[in-house]
C-alpha cells in the first residue's frame, strides 16, 4: 500500500514524501469491550493524548480527524466522545464510509486514504446517511484546497484495542 522509510532513505532514492508518522499511541482498555458495554472514553481519550503528545502538539492542532467509525454505535461513542472532547471543532472523515470494514486492514487502509488526501488538499466527504453521534464536526462533502498540517487516525475495537497515529503533512 505504502512505504514506510526515513526521510534520508527516500531524499537519496529521489522519492516523493507525502507524509510522515509523528506521534502514535496505542492501549488496551478493558471498559471498552464487549462484555462491558463500553463503559468509557479513557482509553480512547488516553492513546489521542499519547498521540498527541509524542508529536509535540496539542489535540486542537489537529486539522482533520480519520474516525475509526466501525458502526458499532456503543464502540462509536465511545470514540465520538473522546473527540468531542480532546478536538470539538475539528473536521471528521469516516474513510470506510467508502472502504467498508475490513478489520484489521482497516487503519492501514484509512492511513492509504488519508495519504490521497493530503497529497490531493482535500478532506474526503461523506455523504452516507447515518447518525452523528456527540455533535462531530463530520465532513458531508469533499472540501477541496485543504492545507491538512496534522491528521489523525483512529483505531478502535470492540476487543479493546485503541490506537491513534498522527500523520504531518511532508512540506520538506
Amino acid at each position: 500500500l505504502f512505504l514506510v522509510e526515513t526521510e534520508s532513505r527516500a531524499r537519496s532514492r529521489g522519492d516523493t514524501i507525502i507524509a510522515e508518522i509523528v506521534g502514535a499511541g496505542s492501549a488496551y482498555d478493558p471498559m471498552q469491550t464487549k462484555e462491558k458495554k463500553y463503559a468509557g472514553n479513557s482509553g480512547a481519550v488516553h492513546v489521542i493524548r499519547h498521540a498527541c503528545e509524542n508529536a509535540g502538539i496539542a489535540p486542537s492542532d489537529i486539522s482533520c480527524v480519520a474516525a475509526s467509525a466501525n458502526g458499532n454505535p456503543g464502540l462509536d461513542s465511545v470514540e465520538a466522545s473522546a473527540i468531542t472532547e480532546l478536538c470539538p471543532d475539528v473536521p471528521v472523515t469516516v474513510y470506510k464510509n467508502k472502504t467498508g470494514e475490513c478489520y484489521g486492514a482497516s487503519p492501514a487502509v484509512s492511513a492509504v486514504c488519508a495519504l490521497i488526501d493530503m497529497k490531493q488538499s482535500r478532506i474526503s466527504g461523506n455523504k452516507a446517511d447515518y447518525a452523528v453521534i456527540n455533535d462531530l464536526n463530520i465532513v458531508r462533502e469533499d472540501k477541496q484546497g485543504v492545507n491538512t498540517e496534522f491528521l489523525l487516525i483512529n483505531a478502535f475495537s470492540c476487543e479493546g484495542n485503541c490506537s491513534s497515529i498522527i500523520l504531518k503533512n511532508y512540506t520538506g
